[in-house]
């Protein structure tokens, strides 16, 4: 067995660092035909490919909501943070602002039903969850969810928009199907910029989610991966969807699942899947499930200390990582994305610490799904990948085999976007990031002209 393990890591580590493509299969890729480009002499060399060098080295400003209003919108008064936050007493009410993920904006009026120490939970008013289960969430987000989630990340604004050291959580119905809960960043802005904010640091909860948001583990872990959320908006408004949602799923797993695997199975089952991207449609459990385990895997390796320093990282996705793990001293972000791909196979922490996980204990993870196997030999197969993806072939019955040869056809490089027919003209990119403020800006002198008009 220990043969058959070692051929796999040989066989996982060269694909891993070898392939690279450009979209992510929603589904396990088809097999067929790989076409090299044709070979111009040095094309890996960096300083061959402008376009690359100029997309490597671009720095996407960070949406700044406060200054687009003020240039685009002409705002220019925004009322000062209060001097001190209400002092609410048990039964309150207020009216809310929620969003339906669905489709629309609406108000919602609120009784307040529990105040912790670090929360406060209003409920809308008919809402139908007991007294018990409020003050349950409240405690159990005082104890077992905020400080473990700043220990990991960071802190949330504090005291943040409204002055005021509680978080805010509004229980309601219709805030959109398949939503258990959200954070929303516009909440934490002023009503100058967001007309429809409530100037709170906010979780919304939805009640139409039923026990799943009220009773339990599953309320408390909701609030823990939107903490990270909120945590992250704070110091890190632009990070990377797929890394924001790991770092949320991974909060789930460290501070109320402990070493829960569903997340994870969810990946090993599609580890075809890409892992620094994030699906528009369709089935987004493998993009979490790769995300989380990936997190858990630098966690395994690392440790809080390194956590705490990537999460302060100023470089965002796996740029962000490549940083952090050259200034701790170790190869870069492609051998420790190969690392965890051999890991994920293996799943033998005790053979070897970077082969498997403790905070899994191993054999809870499922196997991940094999491509092919090879049962004789000669082999071959043509095949397909994302980049930063994983496609696994398990080469079995050797036979007394002692020496094995292992190659392969890979072109060089690949399009960076796919033209079917490459041009020479050029073309404008905006460059695609999460929050940010991706523009393109030209000023124009129409103070002579009665008329002006834009075609694009």
């Amino acid at each position: 067995m220990r043969k058959q393990y070692l051929i796999m890591v040989i066989f996982v580590l060269v694909a891993v660092l070898s392939v690279a493509a450009a979209q992510p299969p929603n589904t396990p890729p088809a097999i067929g035909e790989v076409t090299p480009e044709p070979d111009s002499g040095n094309l890996l060399d960096r300083s061959d490919n402008p376009t690359y060098v100029a997309l490597e080295n671009t720095e996407i400003p960070i949406r700044d909501r406060v200054d687009l209003a003020r240039r685009i919108n002409g705002v220019t008064d925004i009322e000062p943070t209060p001097d001190a936050p209400p002092q609410w007493q048990l039964g309150d009410r207020q009216t809310f602002w929620a969003s339906n993920l669905d489709s629309s904006v609406f108000q919602v009026e609120a009784e307040l039903r529990a105040i912790g120490e670090h929360i406060y939970i209003w409920v809308e008013v008919g809402g139908r969850v007991s007294d018990n289960a409020v003050r349950n969430i409240a405690e159990s987000f005082d104890t077992l969810v905020y400080d473990q989630v700043r220990e990991l990340w960071g802190s949330e604004a504090l005291p943040g928009i409204d002055n005021d050291p509680r978080i805010y959580a509004l229980m309601a119905h219709n805030l959109g199907s398949g939503t258990a809960a959200y954070f929303a960043s516009d909440h934490s802005l002023p009503s100058e910029i967001v007309p429809n904010s409530n100037e709170h640091e906010m979780f919304f909860i939805n009640l139409d989610a039923g026990a799943f948001v009220t009773n339990g583990q599953s309320a408390i872990s909701v609030l823990a991966h939107e903490f990270q959320h909120m945590i992250r908006n704070n110091i890190d408004t632009n990070e990377h969807s797929w890394l924001d949602e790991g770092f949320s799923a991974f909060t789930e797993v460290y501070a109320i699942y402990q070493g829960d695997t569903s997340y994870a199975n969810y990946y090993l089952s599609a580890p075809y899947t890409q892992l620094n991207t994030w699906t528009e449609l369709g089935n987004t459990a493998p993009h979490y499930g790769g995300s989380a385990l990936f997190v858990s895997y630098f966690f395994q390796r690392y440790g809080l200390e390194g956590l705490n320093a990537w999460s302060t990282e100023p470089l965002d996705g796996l740029p962000g990582l490549n940083h952090v793990l050259l200034e701790m001293g170790e190869p870069g972000v492609d051998e420790f994305f190969a690392d965890w791909a051999v890991a994920n196979y293996i799943q033998e922490s005790a053979y070897a610490p970077i082969h498997g996980y403790d905070f899994y204990n191993d054999r809870q993870l499922q196997q991940p799904y094999l491509e092919g196997r090879a049962t004789s030999l000669p082999y071959e197969a043509q095949d397909s990948a994302a980049q930063y993806s994983t496609h696994y072939y398990r080469i079995e019955e050797l036979n007394g085999v002692s020496l094995l040869d292992i190659s392969f056809e890979i072109p060089p490089t690949v399009r960076l976007i796919n033209l079917d027919s490459p041009t020479q003209t050029p073309i404008w990119y905006s460059n695609r990031a999460d929050n940010s403020d991706t523009r393109l800006t030209r000023a124009f002198d129409l103070r002579n002209t009665s008329e002006a008009t834009l075609n694009y």
